[in-house]
Formats: C-alpha cells, structure tokens, sequence
C-alpha cells in the first residue's frame, strides 16, 4: 500500500506526518495527496498514531496525528552517492 492510498482508503480526517524508513526524517507535516505525489508514491512501512496536546487560555486539547514510515529507498540512494569513494 501507498501513502497515498492509505490517505484515501481511510479517509484520513487528521493531519497526517510522512517520514523516511531509512533515516527518520519528516518528509511533510501535513500530507497533501495534490501537493505531495512523489511521497504519495512511496510505499507504508510502519504506521502509528501520535497526539499532540496544544493549551490555550480555554483549557487544552488534543490532537490526533497519524504518522507513517514511507519507503527510504531514495533516501539511501542519495546518501550512497554522496558517499562513494572513487
């Protein structure tokens, strides 16, 4: 399954945070299936769900923020190139 697809097929109502397998790093925030498509294409490691508890003069609430691990590859890749040795 895609990023993507997991976006539609669960109709995702909260925002929802894409980061690398390989290393970690946040690759969006907020996951836009128009704005981001190379990282719609990356297939589902791991998804997990996260709560970011936000106070305001009202009181606090929470919320919801699903977070997955997205496919590295290209990531890696990028990583080898820059350190190869000749």
């Amino acid at each position: 399954m895609t990023v993507a697809e997991l976006f539609d097929k669960c109709r995702v109502q909260s925002q929802m945070k894409v980061m690398s397998a390989y290393n970690g790093k946040v690759l969006c925030n907020r996951f836009n299936p128009e704005k981001h498509k190379d990282i719609g294409e990356r297939g589902v490691s791991a998804i997990w769900a996260d709560v970011h508890v936000v106070k305001s003069a009202f009181g606090g609430c929470a919320v919801p923020i699903i977070c997955v691990y997205a496919n590295g590859l290209k990531e890696l890749e990028a990583y080898n190139a820059s350190h190869q040795k000749n």
